[in-house]
């Protein structure tokens, strides 16, 4: 692999913030480079005119036996040489439920017709694919379809069948784990978000069954103008009567939310 005084590294291992737990590159702060046997410190940090950091500039000490005491190490590719390649990251389709968290009991058959699209849509994982344009060391660039490697700290990848020299795509068949510190920061992030998620849907349960069923849809001004005397719309936004087949939809949900808030009491 060749070396030079301008390397690129991924975005993710430098940060602003100084924590004492993150051993990776940080203002005043140092690590190593991978299979360099070089200690990279931060010296200065430039950023676009938007607040984005664009460049970090560093001074560098080959010294073996200091590196040995160094925690972090990160790895790089020249600037001079460097392949353009697309990445294709792949995970679950659908998002994976909260600890504790039941899976949805089937809707009865009359509800078919009145399942919103968006509650399927709102289950869908929004990273199950990822695509980064990314830089690879120059013997990548020799590679054929269906070949198989290993980037370091993100997986197992294969030559697209469609990949060519021009336009070398990359797809990912396994993630690698993390760890040491990423799987601390990764496993203290998933569960600080899965608990805000709880606690959000616990909150909407709760609010659902303080909500007198003639109220429901009476904010909804945006979908219905006018209502029935049990608060079922009868007119949508624009004052046209609705459809028999909508108001036996709507008059559903809010026999539902009545059973749901007679319940609560």
């Amino acid at each position: 692999m060749p070396f030079s005084g301008n390397l690129y590294i991924e975005r993710d291992d430098f940060r602003e913030t100084d924590d004492p737990d993150y051993f990776r590159l940080k203002p005043d702060g140092e690590c190593k480079l991978l299979r360099a046997g070089i200690i990279a410190k931060v010296v200065e940090v430039l950023k676009t005119a938007d607040g984005k950091v664009s460049e970090l500039r560093c001074s560098w000490e080959r010294n073996a036996e200091r590196a040995k005491k160094v925690k972090g190490a990160i790895h790089w590719v020249s600037c001079k040489g460097a392949v353009d390649c697309t990445v294709r990251c792949y995970s679950y389709l659908l998002k994976p439920l909260p600890d504790g968290a039941a899976e949805a009991e089937p809707a009865d058959d009359d509800d078919d017709d009145n399942a919103p699209a968006d509650d399927f849509m709102s289950q869908l994982n929004p990273e199950s694919k990822v695509v980064w344009q990314a830089k690879a060391e120059p013997s990548i660039s020799s590679c054929k379809p269906d070949e198989r490697f290993q980037f370091e700290r993100s997986g197992f990848f294969v030559v697209d069948k469609e990949s060519t020299s021009k336009g070398l795509v990359f797809n990912r068949t396994v993630a690698l784990k993390a760890s040491g510190l990423a799987a601390k920061e990764d496993a203290v992030t998933q569960a600080r978000s899965r608990k805000k998620e709880q606690e959000e849907q616990l909150a909407a349960k709760e609010a659902k069954k303080k909500l007198a069923p003639q109220d429901m849809f009476k904010a909804e001004t945006d979908k219905y103008s006018k209502f029935d005397a049990d608060g079922v719309p009868t007119h949508d936004e624009k004052g046209e009567e609705l459809s028999k087949s909508s108001c036996k939809k709507l008059k559903k949900e809010w026999d539902k939310q009545k059973k749901l808030f007679e319940s609560s009491k």
